[in-house]
């Protein structure tokens, strides 16, 4: 008897030893460094430690189809206008803001700043929401900012043409470099007291001497906003990607660029903005 008794403290023993044994061996093994943030693009689901600013949020983006009617916009192209004059397009530049998304009447955001200086604010320094696109003929797509968003359905989304007045009063030697509202080699600021033009189109009504004429949307009243329905199911930690399609036909609709004035043109381009764009999903 006492030597079973032996006999099976000696395998309780063996099974301590074993069981203690394989804890030391997982307490002992090295833990695995990754994203442990599920809002995040690259979250581990395998990793137990958390690293150390390696994890990469979503962005929202804009992709951009630029068309005249059913062909793609070409600047060396003569088009038509409704009462059968010719033009040619040399330029193109405009600024889309304020990108949000609905769901259910809750706004989702970017979630980006931008440290600037203000005109209006007697150059002290703000932290504005940056939230802007600089858009031209050749700009293929826009990375807005970073957008946490979570497994939600989105029924409609809202961005305008222009800047709102605050951002209209930014310094933009205040603005990093590369920025929309900085300054560049085709810049889009106008002045202190102006502000920056919403939307720039450079047309050639005669073709033998070629003579461009630019046309300048300015000021706070020229804001055109713009809400689509866009019903899309966002999953968590993926990228966003809203599908601008322009019609820049419709820019032009009514336009007689024989006989109406400057000024009447501007107004027409303002009237017609919002009826050129479409989302393409």
């Amino acid at each position: 008897m006492k030597s079973q008794n032996r006999i099976l403290s000696s395998k309780y023993l063996t099974i301590v030893i074993a069981v203690f044994l394989l804890l030391l061996q997982f307490s002992c093994k090295e833990k695995e460094e990754g994203c442990m943030d599920i809002t995040a693009v690259n979250w581990d689901a395998a990793a137990d430690k958390p690293c150390e600013d390696c994890c990469t949020y979503p962005s929202l983006t804009v992709s951009y189809e630029h068309n005249l009617g059913d062909t793609i916009v070409l600047y060396d192209s003569i088009y038509v206008d409704d009462f059968d004059n010719d033009f040619l397009i040399t330029g193109l530049r405009f600024y889309l803001s304020d990108f949000t998304l609905f769901s259910d009447n809750t706004e989702y955001r970017p979630t980006d700043s931008l440290a600037v200086e203000l005109f209006s604010n007697n150059g002290v320094e703000v932290n504005l929401e940056d939230n802007f696109a600089l858009v031209s003929k050749f700009t293929s797509n826009s990375t807005i900012g970073t957008f946490l968003n979570t497994d939600l359905t989105i029924d409609s989304l809202g961005f305008s043409l222009g800047l709102n007045s605050l951002a209209n009063t930014v310094n933009p030697t205040s603005v990093t470099v590369g920025k929309p509202l900085a300054i560049d080699s085709d810049s889009m600021f106008q002045s202190a007291l102006e502000g920056y033009i919403f939307a720039k189109i450079g047309i050639v009504t005669d073709t033998m001497t070629m003579d461009t004429t630019v046309y300048r949307i300015i000021g706070n009243d020229n804001l055109v906003n713009m809400r689509f329905v866009w019903e899309k199911d966002l999953v968590r930690g993926e990228n966003v990607v809203i599908p601008i399609k322009l019609d820049y036909r419709q820019w032009f609709t009514g336009i007689n660029f024989a006989t109406d004035t400057y000024d009447i043109i501007e107004e027409k381009f303002v009237e017609n903005l919002a009826n050129a764009f479409f989302i393409d999903d």
